[in-house]
C-alpha cells in the first residue's frame, strides 16, 4: 500500500460521511458504520476529525434519539453537521450584485443566508476595493475556503472564467490571486507574547453559478436526485443532476442553454452570436420585449412583474416561453431526467408563467410519451450550493 493511500481512504470516508448527514440529517457513529459498511474504529477516527476541525457537532442530551427497545446501554450520541461557527466565506459574484456571507459546515439556516450586498462595480480594481470594505463585517475566525460562485464559461480546476457575456471583466481577472489580496473577519487570538495578526487568506474555489444552485437544490431536497434546474437571471444557463450527482463533462462548458440560437430572434447577444435564447427570456431581455409591447408602460421588473400577474400570459411572452420549452425539452431528450427545476425571474412572474412554461415541456419531451415530466419552480440556494461545494472540495475531496 502506498503512502498515500490512507490519506486519499480516510477523504473519502469523511466524504461518505458528511454526504450521509446532509442528506439524512443526524446519526450516531455506530449508525453511520452500519449503513456506510465502515468499521467502527475507522468511523470513530474521522468523525473525531471532523469535529475537531469544526465540521461535525455533537447533539446536545435532549436532541439525541431515543433508545430504541431491542438496543441495550445508552442510546449512540449522535452528531450533524455543525451549525456553527463559520467556517467557510461564500461569495456571490453577480451581475448586478455581489454578496457574502460566513456560513457553518450546514450552510444557512434560513433563506439564501446572504449577509452583505453591494452593487458590482464595472471594473475588476473597483471591485476588490468595494470588497475589501466589506470584508472586514464578516463574523469569521480562520476561515477554512473561501468559495466563489461566477457566471460564464468557468474552468474551475484551474481558478479562471474563460467567458462571461454579461461581465466581461472576468475574463482577464485573476479572481483567486485578487481575494487573496483581501483581509478576512475577525483576526486570530494572539499567540503568547506576539501581536493580533489577520488570519491568513484562505484557499479560494470558483464555482459557476448555474452548478452552485444545482447543489444548492440537491442539498435542500436529496430524495430528489435527478433533474435539471434552469436559472433565469442576468442569463440563462443550466445543470444537470443526475444519479444525486452534479454531472461533468471533459471540458469547462456545460449548461450553456442560454446561448442555444432560436429561429426568428435577430438579437444580438453579449457572447458575440445573434439569436441566443437568453436575449428573450432572461432579465434583461424579458424587459426589452416587454417595453416593445407597451411602451407607455415603466419599464422595470417590479412592473413586468404586476403586469403579468393581472393581465396574464400575453402572446409575446407565451411566444419566448414556448422557445424556452423547446431548449429545454432538447436538453432533456438529452441528458434523460424527467423533472425540471426553475428559479430565478420565470419564477418570480408567477405561476401562470410556470404553466405555458411547463405545457411546453410535457407536450414536446419525449419522456412525456412514456411516463411523467415535471417543471416546479424553487426559490434560488447558492449559498447552500457554495457551501456543499467546500465540503466535498476542501473539507473531503475525491
Amino acid at each position: 500500500m502506498s503512502i498515500g493511500q490512507p490519506i486519499h481512504l480516510r477523504r473519502l470516508n469523511a466524504r461518505a460521511i458528511c454526504q450521509r448527514l446532509l442528506a439524512h440529517g443526524p446519526a450516531s457513529r455506530a449508525d453511520l458504520a452500519k449503513v456506510l459498511g465502515l468499521s467502527a474504529v475507522t468511523t470513530g477516527k474521522v468523525v473525531d476529525d471532523l469535529l475537531a476541525q469544526g465540521i461535525l457537532q455533537i447533539a446536545p442530551a435532549d436532541k439525541e434519539a431515543p433508545r430504541k427497545t431491542n438496543e441495550l446501554g445508552r442510546p449512540g450520541q449522535q452528531v450533524f453537521l455543525a451549525r456553527t461557527p463559520p467556517r467557510f466565506i461564500t461569495l456571490q459574484l453577480g451581475v448586478r450584485h455581489t454578496r457574502l456571507a460566513a456560513l457553518p459546515a450546514a450552510g444557512p439556516l434560513a433563506g439564501e443566508g446572504w449577509l452583505i450586498q453591494f452593487p458590482t462595480p464595472a471594473d475588476g480594481p473597483a471591485w476588490l476595493k468595494a470588497l475589501q470594505a466589506h470584508a472586514d463585517n464578516l463574523q469569521v475566525t480562520d476561515p477554512i475556503a473561501l468559495m466563489l460562485s461566477v457566471p460564464g464559461v468557468v474552468d474551475e480546476p484551474a481558478g479562471r472564467v474563460l467567458l462571461s457575456p454579461n461581465l466581461h471583466w472576468l475574463e482577464a481577472a485573476d479572481l483567486p490571486r485578487m481575494l487573496q489580496e483581501v483581509t478576512w473577519g475577525t483576526p486570530s487570538p494572539p499567540a503568547p507574547g506576539r501581536q493580533n495578526a489577520a488570519s491568513p487568506a484562505p484557499p479560494v474555489h470558483l464555482v459557476q453559478e448555474i452548478r452552485a444552485l444545482a447543489l444548492g437544490q440537491l442539498a435542500a431536497e436529496p430524495a430528489e436526485g435527478d433533474f435539471l434546474l434552469v436559472d433565469f437571471g442576468q442569463g440563462m444557463g443550466g445543470a444537470v443532476v443526475a444519479g444525486g450527482r452534479l454531472m461533468a463533462g471533459p471540458l469547462p462548458l456545460s449548461g450553456e442553454l442560454g446561448h442555444t440560437p432560436v429561429l426568428g430572434n435577430h438579437r444580438k447577444c453579449g457572447c458575440g452570436a445573434t439569436g441566443c435564447i437568453e436575449t428573450l427570456a432572461a432579465r434583461p431581455g424579458l424587459l426589452a420585449s416587454f417595453a416593445q409591447a407597451h411602451p407607455q408602460q415603466e419599464r422595470s421588473w417590479p412592473r413586468l412583474v404586476e403586469w403579468v400577474q393581472v393581465n396574464g400570459v400575453e402572446p409575446w411572452l407565451r411566444q419566448t416561453l414556448e422557445q424556452v420549452g423547446v431548449v429545454v425539452v432538447g436538453a432533456l431528450n438529452v441528458v434523460g431526467v424527467r423533472r425540471v427545476i426553475v428559479t430565478g425571474a420565470l419564477a418570480e412572474l408567477g405561476s401562470q408563467v410556470l404553466e405555458v412554461l411547463s405545457q411546453t415541456v410535457k407536450r414536446s419531451a419525449m419522456w412525456g410519451r412514456f411516463g411523467a415530466v415535471e417543471c416546479v419552480s424553487a426559490p434560488r440556494r447558492r449559498a447552500l450550493g457554495l457551501a456543499t461545494a467546500a465540503l466535498d472540495r476542501v473539507v473531503a475531496p475525491e
